[in-house]
């Protein structure tokens, strides 16, 4: 599935510093920038339909709404940053509606220094974090100007953005397709159509992998008292012999018998 990530999303001046350890993410996009620092050992990007390798000393910058996934093939550290554009305006007008071929760049080591140690996990100054920022996003607007600048569809990243942002919001409902263009304001053969040409799969599919990640989390949960048939309700399956099926077709095993193995390891 494609992870949402609405606390990513532009909150105005918005940052998150966090050090990784053999560095894994699943697909996932957001409306903030990040930037992605590899400390220690190698790191596998997946940029939209780029595979790219990030060794040590290396940056890669994610542009708003471009779909990414990380993985670590032996051992990682990783520095990731997402950050508003307020930090670095300028570079947001230059940039305009381009992009890099590819997302990774190098900064030189005075640069390199200067980056990691006013980006530290506590909380840096404002004016620092402009500073190191734009001097980032410098970097790589030089280096991607020498390469060659793409064009970028926004249009296209607009209604993804939508799209993501609805069923994250709403996949607990009894919501369909054409529900979703009517609130959208779209028609439901033209979102039919982004479907299957962004994810590669139809809204159905999509929507049942946000539920079944769902009653993943709550099956899952020491804590939680809630049945079998009250968490496949709460995901919003309308039926519990529906949840049954979807659940065992992505996990391989029943919804009952997960919950008696994670009471069972609790």
């Amino acid at each position: 599935m494609i992870l949402y990530q609405q606390h990513n999303s532009s909150v105005p001046y918005h940052y998150e510093a966090l050090i990784y350890h053999d560095f894994e993410y699943i697909p996932h996009l957001h409306r903030d920038p990040e930037l992605v620092c590899v400390l220690e050992g190698e790191v596998v990007a997946h940029v939209e339909t780029r595979k790219e390798i990030l060794r040590e000393g290396d940056f890669a910058l994610i542009l708003p709404n471009q779909v990414h996934s990380f993985e670590t093939p032996h051992s990682s550290k990783a520095k990731v940053i997402v950050f508003a554009p307020e930090y670095a305006p300028e570079f947001r007008n230059l940039l305009g509606d381009r992009e890099g071929m590819t997302s990774a760049f190098s900064m030189d080591e005075e640069d390199r220094k200067f980056f990691l140690r006013k980006t530290e996990p506590d909380t840096p100054d404002r004016m620092d974090l402009c500073a190191c920022l734009s001097l980032a996003c410098g970097s790589y607007l030089r280096q991607k100007t020498e390469e060659g600048l793409l064009p970028r569809n926004r249009k296209s990243e607009d209604i993804l953005h939508k799209i993501l942002s609805f069923i994250s919001d709403h996949y607990t409902e009894d919501v369909s397709l054409t529900a979703m263009a009517e609130a959208l304001g779209y028609e439901p053969h033209y979102l039919s159509r982004c479907f299957h040409r962004c994810f590669q799969k139809n809204f159905k599919q999509l929507v049942n992998e946000y539920r079944i990640q769902h009653a993943r989390r709550l099956l899952s949960d020491g804590n939680n008292r809630l049945s079998v048939i009250d968490i496949a309700f709460a995901s919003g399956f309308q039926s519990v012999r529906n949840f049954n099926r979807v659940y065992r077709e992505s996990e391989g095993t029943e919804p009952r018998r997960a919950a008696q193995n994670n009471e069972n390891n609790g």
